[in-house]
């Protein structure tokens, strides 16, 4: 596949009690998977600078589909189809490797990918997966009656439930620093709790005001990170009991979904835009400093749709990075280590003062099922609309769409028809535009 060196582009951009440098750079270049009929990406794994996988979406009556190349991303092949939505990707060699499924079936290849073994499950469904040996393994299943958290310790022909709460949320999320100690959260929020076991889950305790997780790192039994969703990275010291919150500057949209801990000092991540003049870009972000400081990269100022984000990022080293969003169709690739990063540098909040035209508040109840509230109050009277998207960007409804006059609002948003998840409403206006999240429990 031919690679499509980015035009380098500079401009200074100041927005609101920031200084804000936006710029593309030639280091990174575009990649793309081929059609694969709407499908999304459910996660990407790259086991050195050339052999990758990545796994898609689906449904009992749609194809999913297992994914590999052996150029570093120019070119990839179909080398597994399935139905029902696959979920994680884990390997333990360049050999041996497992492919979870949103049904109960695990898929195992000894040979690199070119075929595949199918595990019969006793009835679990996995959200996620950990695997810490090619015998040892970890599934959740946020099933409120059937889930839980599974352990098997002879390569999947036999299972432990391992955690279980009826009626209630069951994981969806695991993460193990060891065979014995490790962490499962219900939720991706920052106002979820993380839930702990240092005996291989015989048992496990509640760990208040944790946060959830979207991915998890330790490098030993006590120090880790972890990024919830939100716009904040975490660390522990004394092994999960208590997180620091880290921030990068508090601006729209900036945020983590994924990242690559590559040592204790150099991370890399994705999740979150920059508003660049009247649009957003996507960002890609480094800490040399193990995330107590970040600075971006804008990798792409143009080819991805919808003002989405990167939802995947993968390092097999210091110089060879990947960056994609969940359509197959917009990856970014980096042979170079990226290009300068930059560091945002607060100026006095008096430069650059101004008022938005409206006020937009957190909706309530938050999270909700199905319905709930969202207010807003105008300024002035303008052109409004408020429109509500899933986590890949997509917009699933347009609550909002007309001029009004001055004064406050209710809209009533009823997601009776969407899947349980995060959500973004937005509020635009013809000079301003803000973003809030928001979560589906069902």
């Amino acid at each position: 596949m031919r690679k499509h060196i980015l035009f380098i582009v500079s401009a200074l951009i100041f927005l609101t009690g920031f200084t804000y440098y936006y710029v593309s750079t030639q280091y990174w270049y575009q990649q793309s998977m081929p059609d694969l009929g709407g499908r999304q990406l459910t996660d990407l794994k790259f086991l050195d600078s050339l052999t990758g996988f990545a796994c898609t979406d689906g449904s009992s009556t749609d194809n999913c589909y297992i994914l590999k190349t052996t150029n570093g991303g120019d070119n990839w092949n179909i080398v597994f189809i399935r139905t029902y939505k696959f979920t994680k990707i884990g390997f333990i060699d360049k050999n041996t490797g497992y492919v979870s499924s949103n049904n109960d079936t695990l898929y195992k290849t000894t040979n690199g990918g070119n075929s595949w073994i199918t595990i019969q499950l006793p009835e679990i469904y996995s959200n996620d997966m950990f695997v810490l040996n090619k015998d040892t393994l970890w599934l959740v299943d946020d099933n409120p009656t059937f889930g839980g958290a599974f352990l098997t310790t002879n390569g999947g022909v036999n299972w432990q439930r391992k955690y279980n709460v009826v009626g209630s949320g069951n994981p969806s999320k695991v993460y193990m620093i060891n065979y014995n100690t490790g962490f499962i959260t219900y939720s991706t929020s920052p106002s979820a709790h993380i839930i702990r076991t240092t005996n291989a889950g015989n048992n496990w305790f509640d760990i208040p005001n944790s946060g959830g997780f979207t991915q998890m790192y330790f490098w030993d039994t006590l120090n880790g990170c972890k990024a919830p969703f939100a716009t904040y990275f975490e660390k522990t010291t004394n092994g999960g009991l208590n997180w620091s919150k880290y921030y990068p500057p508090q601006i729209p949209d900036a945020g983590f979904l994924s990242f690559k801990v590559l040592n204790r000092d150099t991370i890399w991540a994705v999740g979150g835009k920059y508003r660049i003049g009247l649009s957003y870009r996507a960002v890609v972000w480094k800490t040399t400093n193990g995330g107590v400081n970040w600075g971006y990269q804008i990798p792409d100022p143009v080819a991805i749709p919808n003002n989405a984000t990167y939802n995947f990022i993968d390092f097999s080293d210091n110089l060879h990075g990947w960056a994609y969003t969940v359509l197959p169709s917009f990856g970014i690739h980096t042979v170079t280590g990226g290009d300068t990063t930059i560091y945002l540098t607060e100026i006095s909040n008096s430069l650059n003062e101004t008022v938005s035209d409206f006020k937009l508040f957190q909706n309530y109840p938050n999270p909700y099922n199905p319905s709930t509230k969202i207010n807003y109050e105008l300024r002035i009277t303008n052109y409004v609309t408020l429109k509500v998207f899933d986590l890949s960007g997509k917009e699933v409804e347009t609550l909002v769409n007309k001029k009004q006059i001055a004064g406050s609002y209710s809209i009533d948003f009823n997601a009776s028809y969407l899947s349980s998840g995060v959500y973004f409403y937005t509020l635009q206006t013809e000079n301003y535009k803000e973003t809030k999240k928001m979560l589906l429990i069902k």
